[in-house]
């Protein structure tokens, strides 16, 4: 498994361009939010005092309309033989504008809750504006360098044969997490960690914009730049190295094999083909434990849907050939 190295390397560099991503917005960004949170606020307000200008004539023409009805009913008593089907083609209109005048009332009040709602969320944003973005607590971290390992030792790397992207993507998790718990001692040994709210036990250094917002026992953050500093300094590159080695990650020199024992070609080849039909065959048992795991609900598996489900049968599919040939290639 290749090892990430410190500061110099390209993983360095991945890492501090994926926190510069999550890194305080620019103030022409922040002065362009606001203009356009401000502009949608303006609408909302002109937008609701425009329901209930209309509300209002709904209601005023409705008002009109029963009005009229009395009076008619009042005035067409002397004649009706006459005015019978004037009156009846009246009512028919009146009772249309009175569905029409109700159904505008509902959709006024349906506008008006869903205007309240937007204005509420406008405002929540807005406020949020004028707030720093909050630190990264130790799961963000985590995932932070789940991610980093993920593209030095697997995504990045195309050329590498299957078994081998497999062996690095099951060992990066672990090692993304062994890596966060000494990173994270680190920084707090360091004084890099934000405790609480900032009470009497507020580290030294750091910013009190990065300071989370809420009261109460809020879980320890550290700041985005104060991790982009301690990613790329040489402790983390030393922290890595002291890992790998811990963890035999750490690349060996190649031991010289004595000229009076040196192994023939077969029998090299023999030995290779005998590892990787040991890699396939650890791969299968994995793969196997992890349908059945599904299966059986014993976890919550990643391969709920189909399109992994077709995944998981190709490579199982895949590696069963592959440990047939070299089944095959031995015998």
């Amino acid at each position: 498994m290749a090892t990430p190295v410190g500061a110099t390397s390209p993983q360095a560099a991945r890492a501090q361009h994926l926190l510069v991503q999550v890194r305080h917005q620019t103030v022409c960004e922040r002065a362009a939010e606001q203009r356009v949170v401000v502009q949608a606020n303006t609408f909302l307000v002109s937008a609701q005092s425009e329901v209930y200008a209309i509300e209002g004539a709904m209601k005023n023409v409705r008002h009109a309309l029963d009005a009229f009805q009395v009076l008619f009913d009042k005035q067409a008593r002397a004649a009706l033989e006459c005015l019978a089907r004037m009156k009846a083609d009246l009512m028919d209109m009146v009772d249309a504008i009175k569905n029409s005048t109700s159904d505008l009332e509902g959709s006024s009040s349906r506008l008006q809750k869903a205007i309240h709602g937007a204005k509420r969320s406008v405002h929540v944003n807005q406020s949020a504006l004028h707030r720093p973005l909050r630190g990264l607590g130790k799961k963000d971290v985590l995932v932070f360098f789940r991610e980093l390992m993920h593209w030095s030792l697997v995504h990045g790397h195309h050329d590498m044969p299957f078994l081998d992207r497999s062996h690095n993507k099951t060992h990066s998790t672990r090692y993304a997490s062994i890596l966060t718990t000494a990173a994270w001692e680190e920084l707090q040994s360091q004084h890099l960690v934000a405790h609480d709210n900032g009470g009497p036990d507020q580290p030294r250094n750091y910013n009190a914009t990065d300071q989370p917002d809420d009261l109460g026992d809020s879980p320890p953050v550290v700041s985005t730049a104060r991790l982009e500093e301690f990613v790329t300094s040489s402790t983390f590159a030393h922290l890595v190295h002291t890992i790998s080695a811990k963890l035999n990650f750490a690349s060996s020199p190649p031991k010289t094999a004595p000229t009076s024992t040196a192994a023939s070609p077969k029998d090299v080849s023999s030995a290779t083909a005998a590892e990787n039909t040991l890699s396939m065959a650890k791969l299968l048992h994995d793969l196997a434990n992890a349908e059945c795991e599904a299966k059986n609900g014993f976890k919550l598996s990643v391969r709920s849907n189909a399109v992994r489900s077709k995944e998981f049968s190709k490579a199982f599919l895949t590696a069963s050939k592959e440990l047939l040939e070299k089944e095959t290639t031995l015998n």
